[in-house]
């Protein structure tokens, strides 16, 4: 696997690197000093809907080689901040509503959306869980709910976020 323009041997030039005073060298002084960074997915202009259940789990795949604990050669030298800069988890910030959700959360369109966004969680916390070096966060504001009908929504919670459960999000007690 070719690294793709822009990229160089300690990640995205766009990034910072990983040399003295970049990006991937100031999240490893905060990590020192006991801070957890996270990675945020989504936004305000973000397309949270363009989402299924296999993109899902290859979105969690790619963020956790890229940014979090993954280990595979293919990467190598894909990490943006470095190939020492391991971050603290994701942070799921979905905004938008899928026009096909508006409406009709029951429909095909929806269900898939809402089933991709768990399965990235459920991948993600599966790939979090299997690494002991350290302990990593999913976190999510559940802002996305004018549209969710909990009575048709994936798992009975409601729209993107809501559909997952808990247990999938945070590190349980």
């Amino acid at each position: 696997m070719a690294s793709p323009a822009g990229f160089t041997e300690c990640g995205l030039t766009q990034c910072g690197g990983c040399g003295e005073g970049t990006v991937g060298a100031s999240v490893l002084k905060y990590q020192e000093s006991g801070r957890r960074i996270l990675i945020s997915v989504g936004g305000a202009n973000a397309d949270a809907t363009n989402m299924d259940p296999d993109k899902g789990t290859s979105l969690a795949d790619a963020i956790w080689q890229m940014y979090l604990g993954g280990q595979d050669t293919r990467y190598k030298g894909w990490r943006p901040f470095g190939p020492r800069v391991v971050l603290d988890g994701v942070d799921i910030d979905l905004e938008q509503t899928s026009p096909t959700c508006q409406g009709n959360p029951g429909s095909a369109g929806c269900v898939a959306v809402m089933e991709g966004w768990h399965n990235f969680v459920v991948r993600l916390r599966q790939l979090m869980d299997a690494d002991t070096r350290k302990e990593y966060y999913i976190t999510a504001v559940p802002i996305n709910t004018k549209y969710a009908d909990p009575t048709v929504s994936f798992n009975n919670y409601g729209s993107y976020t809501h559909g997952f459960r808990r247990s999938h999000l945070f590190l349980d007690p």
